[in-house]
């Protein structure tokens, strides 16, 4: 219901008396009327005179004051009672549906103060009401979170802001709903998403990992090769490794002595390698590794590194000792990539057949 339309057809206290002051001159008006009438129709007689006159008098103000008076105060009573119950009705089930929200609730002034708030979830932040917003966030998140607040106001809008925040040792991810709910008010209903987050970012890094070994996966490195081939990094070097003995460990001792022979693999390639070098297993034993923006000298670095870490590893007793067979190549430009990779590939089998004459390999 509109209770301002209600309120404008109701008349006010003011205008109440106003009419109670009309009534009771029009009533005496009209008592002297008929008092007239009656000296004039009827037999003289001053007490029936006067108690026709105050008769008629208190008769029409009772008449008067009920119609316009008592009616519409009874009236305006009843449709304020009847908007109260409908305010709270409404309160009631907003209250309700707010309980009922997964969602922490923040009401914030245009100024930033905080009017309330109603914690839910966990308790990453803890906003106190009289302080303002910006002494009670951590500092690289203010900025975005007033902006909001600004754009919410002016545009009567909704924004929504994700948010990442420590809380102790682990990190929260909080999505922001503004929505303007008075003239300078915003109501901010705040949401932990760190489930759903670390989910997304698992899903995400299995389909760019390889799970055996954590290196990039093949579907990863085929999507950089594609974004290096529209690119500007060149040089790129490519080193193509192949692991040696895999398949006769597998025949001989299982999948699991073979499984642990690339896990090994792996990690003497992870020590060799920054963590932001694109190396990955593209095959059940073999491993591709792509350097943008490395010519010939680093690769030859690069190379001595892997040698150097493979001997390493070979020391340490145990018990799997593994053996690489590589290729490399140097791609000037983008229209040589896809040739380079080849050639890498071919002097991988050269180098795997060279080793084999020489030195008999298992597999």
């Amino acid at each position: 219901m509109d209770t301002k339309k209600t309120d404008s057809t109701v008349p006010g206290r003011a205008a109440l008396v106003f009419r109670f002051i009309i009534i009771f001159v029009v009533s005496c008006g009209v008592a002297e009327l008929a008092e007239a009438w009656i000296e004039k129709h009827l037999s003289p007689n001053e007490l029936f005179f006067e108690l026709c006159e105050h008769t008629v008098l208190v008769s029409l103000l009772l008449v008067f004051m009920n119609k316009f008076v008592t009616a519409p105060l009874l009236k305006e009573i009843a449709l304020r009672k009847q908007s109260e119950q409908l305010l709270e009705q409404s309160e009631f089930k907003n209250r309700s549906i707010i309980e009922a929200l997964p969602d922490s609730v923040l009401q914030v002034r245009a100024d930033g103060n905080v009017i309330e708030y109603r914690p839910k979830q966990s308790n990453v932040l803890n906003f106190t009401a009289g302080a303002n917003v910006a002494d009670q966030l951590p500092p690289d998140t203010i900025l975005n979170f007033l902006n909001c607040l600004n754009a919410t106001l002016q545009s009567a809008e909704k924004q929504q802001i994700d948010l990442k925040f420590m809380h102790g040792s682990a990190i929260h991810y909080l999505v922001f709903n503004f929505i303007k709910t008075a003239e300078n008010e915003v109501t901010v209903f705040i949401r932990d998403i760190t489930n759903r987050k670390t989910r997304e970012e698992q899903l995400q890094y299995l389909s760019s990992h390889d799970a055996l070994t954590g290196l990039y996966n093949r579907t990863y490195y085929e999507a950089e090769l594609d974004r290096l081939l529209t690119g500007r990094r060149y040089p790129v070097s490519i080193i193509i490794i192949d692991l040696d003995g895999l398949k006769s460990t597998n025949d001989t001792y299982g999948h699991t002595a073979g499984d642990r022979m690339i896990c090994k693999a792996a990690a003497i390639l992870k020590q060799a390698f920054r963590v932001d070098d694109l190396v990955a297993r593209t095959g059940g034993d073999e491993f591709t590794i792509l350097l943008p923006e490395t010519g010939d000298k680093a690769l030859n670095a690069a190379v001595q590194r892997i040698e150097t870490c493979l001997n390493e590893a070979n020391i340490s007793d145990d018990g799997y000792v593994v053996e690489f067979s590589m290729g490399t190549a140097v791609a000037e430009t983008k229209e040589k990539l896809l040739g380079a990779v080849k050639v890498a590939d071919m002097k991988m089998y050269q180098n795997k057949v060279t080793r084999k004459s020489r030195f008999p390999l298992p597999g």
